[in-house]
């Protein structure tokens, strides 16, 4: 089913002009977008460093015209830096994972390694832990048509900076999303199953903690699969107190609805976690949060048309679902930071980072007591009428940039 979504996406798109701009080519003027600093809790957003393309990457770095899904980590005095590069968004056998090192924020850029597998490879997660710095992401089909994952790979940089060679971990067809450090252990969320079925979702997702970033195990083993439907991405952190706080992707549906639910528990999510009976109707994808004095924050794909859930409740809940997937891929994107309100469990909008068309997937990096370096990619923003779908499939690719945030 998702093929056709693709294929409507296809030959709307042949229709779509050609403008000259590529991404980290745009006018100065759109660049000014910091925000002014008139609250504590709402931050300053500097400008936005255009690294992906740029003329400063490693020679043996051939980027493709679509860069997004990347991952930054700060590890030994070095800003690490990861993607996936491909020809469009959708999957390919042209996919590859390029890592990089900057000994001084971006001047200047290593190389460190460049993996090509001849297979789709997404969902990339750096993460500096006990020592060792940690590149893990999973291997799909590449078959732009279908959602297919094989495996969570990784690789391991040692303190030389030889890298080790590909691993696999964890059980076949499961999915990183987000990795944190909390408390001298690292956590992840994971799903895995019939993700964009023709039917409705049977996705279960999973709550995994490790003690040295190598054997995983569920926070709770009494509770393997922390939640089954049709949720896929969780972000997550945890509140001062150690509770749990997470907000989810609920694009396939289940019997709450369509959108979001923002979600809690206790004991570092060793408890059961607490699901809202309905789904927030809005959506927010690629979500990542944060912590910053005792706020939580979330960076996340926002829809300018407003919820995901399109109603029409006299259709059946399948024809339901596939019409809320195909409206949503026509519509306008922004990414926005939010801040969750954890006493009426909303999500608060803040602002929009400099995005279009096609655009969402942030990495934070906290680099002082108030600011946080975040990495997102984006369709050229000169293009803002562009729709997600058409930033996806555009010519005119994606680029990566560094904005700060300073609270």
């Amino acid at each position: 089913m998702r093929g056709v979504l693709l294929f409507t996406a296809l030959v709307l798109f042949t229709s779509q002009p050609t403008p000259a701009t590529e991404p980290g080519q745009q006018e100065p003027s759109l660049l000014k977008v910091a925000i002014p600093k008139t609250d504590d809790r709402i931050p300053l957003l500097s400008e936005p460093q255009w690294i992906i393309p740029a003329q400063n990457l490693p020679p043996t770095f051939h980027l493709e015209k679509s860069n997004n899904c990347v991952t930054i980590a700060k590890h030994q005095g070095r800003l690490f830096t990861a993607w996936r590069s491909a020809p469009t968004h959708f999957a390919s056998d042209q996919t590859k994972m390029f890592i990089m090192s900057s000994p001084n924020e971006g001047k200047t850029w290593d190389e460190e390694k460049i993996i090509s597998l001849g297979s789709d490879v997404r969902e990339p997660s750096l993460v500096s832990f006990r020592g060792k710095l940690i590149f893990s992401f999973f291997q799909g089909e590449a078959n732009p048509f279908t959602f297919a994952p094989r495996r969570m790979l990784r690789t391991i940089r040692d303190e030389k900076g030889s890298w080790s060679d590909l691993s696999a971990f964890g059980p076949p067809g499961e999915v990183p999303w987000e990795m944190k450090v909390f408390q001298n252990q690292l956590y992840m969320t994971s799903y895995s199953g019939d993700h964009y079925s023709a039917g409705m979702s049977n996705i279960e997702v999973h709550f995994n903690v490790s003690k040295d970033g190598m054997v995983w195990r569920p926070a709770n083993e009494k509770i393997p699969v922390v939640y089954r439907g049709g949720v896929s991405e969780v972000g997550f952190d945890f509140s001062d107190d150690g509770t749990l706080w997470a907000i989810t992707r609920n694009e396939d549906g289940d019997s709450s609805g369509w959108g979001s639910h923002v979600v809690s528990s206790g004991h570092h999510g060793i408890d059961a976690w607490e699901f809202p009976k309905r789904s927030d109707p809005a959506r927010f994808d690629s979500p990542r949060m944060f912590r910053h004095r005792g706020d939580l924050y979330v960076i996340a794909r926002r829809n300018l048309a407003g919820a995901f859930d399109r109603g029409f409740a006299f259709l059946p809940v399948v024809i339901r679902k596939w019409v809320n997937l195909v409206y949503y891929s026509f519509t306008l994107k922004r990414t926005a930071l939010y801040r969750l309100d954890r006493a009426t469990r909303q999500m608060v909008w803040l602002f929009d980072f400099p995005s279009a068309g096609d655009n969402a997937f942030p990495s934070i990096v906290q680099t002082g007591a108030d600011e946080f370096l975040v990495a997102n990619y984006s369709s050229p923003i000169l293009q803002k009428d562009d729709s997600w779908i058409t930033g996806q499939l555009s010519s005119r690719g994606t680029g990566i940039y560094l904005v700060r945030l300073n609270f």
